[in-house]
């Protein structure tokens, strides 16, 4: 497994719920450069449930793993969801 990084994710809009993208805001901002605000793409759902309808605007505890073949790559748990992510890092 590779190192973790706890942050709070604030969903501040879902941009798309067809297609899984949400925006939201991370605290603290990342460690190698200010990125208050990311675009997190979901890209795969482990769940039982419809993400969309239970995915609310808010503060939720979230938990990015390293992925161990791209530096672009993340598990995150978010709302109760086990989410594969993709997350755009410009300073890296």
């Amino acid at each position: 497994m590779g190192p973790r990084h706890d942050v709070l994710c604030k969903v501040t809009d879902i941009v798309s719920a067809s297609s899984q993208v949400l925006r939201v805001e991370l605290t603290p901002p990342w460690e190698n450069g200010d990125l208050p605000e990311v675009r997190i793409v979901v890209t795969d759902i482990d769940t039982c449930d419809d993400m969309a309808s239970d995915v609310r605007h808010g503060e939720h505890a979230v938990v990015f793993e390293d992925a161990p073949d791209s530096g672009y790559g993340w598990t995150a748990r978010l709302a109760g969801f086990r989410l594969t992510v993709t997350v755009p890092v410009m300073n890296r």
